[in-house]
């Protein structure tokens, strides 16, 4: 039987997760994708893998990326070509301290680029007096690790 209904679209991802997506079209400051979820995905010219002035110097409509999850939005999904060096959760251990950049933060956690697949998680609850904002450069000890899921402290400087 021949298929006439619309592709089935995913409807979530996750921080960190690895997708397939399609150049649609151009934008001022990047390329809008396709990666088979309910939104687009946006890919900003300086989380480019180069840094062009224009993400249409390097990319093509139709081209397939494989990129990864920083954020997701109320309309899009901000995905990154960025780190390809990336390490799997197996890579850190407990009690490893770190160096990570701060990607998302909501009222009581933040997720934390360290080098890993997956964004780390970092609990701050118990941190009101702590402000932390996106870009932030933070130390961390690794607390957790369960399967791709790392769980983070704040270290103490």
């Amino acid at each position: 039987e021949k298929f006439t209904g619309v592709r089935y679209k995913m409807p979530w991802c996750t921080i960190g997760q690895t997708l397939t997506g399609t150049v649609e079209e151009f934008s001022l400051c990047g390329a809008i994708l396709d990666v088979g979820l309910r939104k687009p995905a946006f890919l900003h010219a300086r989380q480019l893998s180069e840094q062009p002035a224009l993400a249409e110097d390097v990319l093509v409509l139709g081209q397939k990326l494989i990129v990864r999850v920083l954020q997701e939005l109320p309309n899009e999904i901000q995905v990154t070509m960025r780190g390809k060096h990336l390490k799997g959760a197996a890579a850190f251990k407990v009690g490893e301290v770190v160096e990570g950049t701060v990607l998302v933060v909501r009222q009581y956690e933040a997720f934390v680029d360290i080098g890993a697949l997956t964004s780390a998680f970092l609990s701050i609850r118990m941190l009101g007096h702590c402000k932390f904002w996106q870009g932030q450069s933070i130390k961390v000890k690794i607390t957790e690790l369960h399967g791709r899921q790392i769980k983070l402290k704040l270290e103490e400087a």
